[in-house]
């Protein structure tokens, strides 16, 4: 992300796609000239195959049914930028994700990291459970 990042002017990969699945896989599409990885693929079984890096070793399910564990979070916030280009710019939009406390770029799609029984005791925003990263560059675990 941060290669991208320094190759385009500080934007972030543009998507209105949410959840990214192996049909539209946007942004990963994106940044697939910085990673040693191709997409995935849906099998003919309907099963999307398990590739290396966008596979939490986390997630046993939702990898299989989408083909990347994680969500693109400025995706929403991107939506309605789409839908109202004139109300911000990129430039705003780096600000508001990159405020005093950073902004989660990517996270896990689920709380993979937390007993799946524990899952419904916690609702957005806490992110307990999830593996988080940053605007900034940082990558934190959700205890």
């Amino acid at each position: 992300m941060r290669m991208y990042r320094e190759d385009h002017g500080g934007d972030l990969p543009w998507t209105t796609t949410i959840p990214s699945t192996v049909e539209s896989p946007e942004p990963y599409r994106s940044l697939l000239p910085y990673l040693d990885a191709e997409l995935p693929v849906r099998a003919d079984d309907g099963v999307a195959e398990r590739v290396d890096p966008y596979a939490c070793p986390g997630d046993g399910e939702i990898v299989h049914q989408r083909g990347f564990s994680y969500a693109y979070l400025p995706a929403s916030f991107m939506q309605v930028l789409s839908e109202n280009p004139d109300r911000y710019d990129m430039r705003t939009v780096l600000r508001i994700f990159a405020g005093p406390v950073p902004a989660p770029v990517f996270s896990d799609a689920q709380r993979f990291h937390l007993a799946r029984n524990r899952w419904d005791a916690h609702a957005a925003p806490d992110r307990t459970g999830l593996n988080l990263a940053f605007l900034d560059g940082s990558v934190r675990k959700g205890e």
